[in-house]
């Protein structure tokens, strides 16, 4: 396959990478349209490989082309086995085919009635209800290998990011790295041994819900996925969709089907914290890598990296280091 012969309805396709040329063709795919654009918010979208609708097999699919290094410290295989797995217990669309050498994923593609979620939907009880019920399928049921531990994930993404001195916190958030780094390992500290271990899907922004119909959902994108702490998760997604400690207490009763405890409380706002950190590295080291150089990228850390301080700041943060322990 060359770049001469992608065309869509006879017209040809903007210029594709080598690296996308290079995936359709293992997958057998041909391109049905551009890849989608790269969006920080409200949704998160298109910064970790360019997505486009395709054909595999005669059936729609969207096929993913992975960023050099977006997986750091994942890996590309864990990325397929946690997508099988997910797809298998049915809170995710099929994987039509993976290849390792372009790093390239091929899913079905759903219809024109499926959308991604927004925060209006999670005030639907009955939406909600699907997505904790969906969230909780794969916390319960999925099984990977090649988990690595919180303190190891951080270690190997501050590593990468010390490497390159240009890579710098915003200013409007008076933390440097140093400052991050003291928090986030007194967290990991805090958060070490898991309080319900499970697996946990990894990319909880709501643009990774689809709302179907009927209000049916599935998840997707589960290139971070790995086993830990399931309350890693919910902490995440809390994040996204909380706005104070009465939505988180609501949000905790809604999964367990109890009262919130402390502890339950604690670890949703320290991994809520923990999750902004991490995804605020993930996304800086993009500057570092020229295929996904771009404001989207820097604009998402910087918005996770002032939504860190903001919280650190509104919190008793001794207090709910002590909790999260108990």
């Amino acid at each position: 396959m060359t770049q001469a012969s992608l065309t869509q309805n006879g017209a040809p396709l903007p210029p594709l990478s080598d690296r996308e040329i290079a995936g359709l063709a293992a997958l057998r795919a041909e391109p049905a349209g551009d890849s989608l654009p790269a969006i920080a918010n409200p949704m998160h979208q298109g910064l970790d490989g360019l997505t486009r609708p395709a054909i595999i097999g005669g059936q729609a699919a969207l096929v993913k082309s992975f960023y050099q290094g977006i997986f750091l410290p994942h890996g590309f295989a864990g990325a397929v086995e946690a997508t099988r797995a997910a797809a298998a217990l049915g809170v995710t669309p099929d994987l039509l085919g993976a290849d390792d050498v372009s790093q390239t994923m091929g899913f079905v593609r759903l219809g024109e009635d499926w959308r991604p979620a927004g925060l209006i939907d999670m005030l639907d009880p009955e939406i909600f209800s699907a997505v904790l019920a969906a969230k909780k399928r794969f916390h319960e049921g999925a099984t990977l290998s090649g988990a690595i531990p919180l303190r190891e994930e951080f270690a190997r993404l501050l590593e990468e990011i010390r490497r390159h001195p240009v890579l710098v916190p915003p200013v409007t958030i008076r933390m440097g790295w140093d400052q991050i780094t003291d928090w986030v390992e007194r967290i990991i500290e805090a958060c070490e041994t898991p309080m319900q271990p499970g697996a946990c899907h990894g990319e909880n922004a709501l643009s990774n819900i689809m709302i179907g119909p009927e209000k049916s959902v599935q998840l997707i994108d589960f290139d971070r996925a790995t086993m830990g702490d399931i309350w890693r998760d919910l902490g995440a997604m809390a994040q996204e969709i909380c706005a104070d400690d009465e939505d988180r207490e609501a949000f905790i009763a809604a999964y367990t089907g109890a009262p919130a405890t402390a502890p339950q409380m604690a670890r949703l706002k320290l991994y809520g914290m923990l999750d902004d950190a991490l995804w605020a590295m993930q996304l800086m080291l993009g500057e570092v890598f020229p295929e996904r150089q771009g404001p989207e990228l820097y604009k998402y850390a910087a918005n996770r990296l002032v939504r860190l301080r903001t919280q650190i700041s509104a919190n008793d943060m001794a207090r709910l280091l002590r909790e999260a322990q108990a």
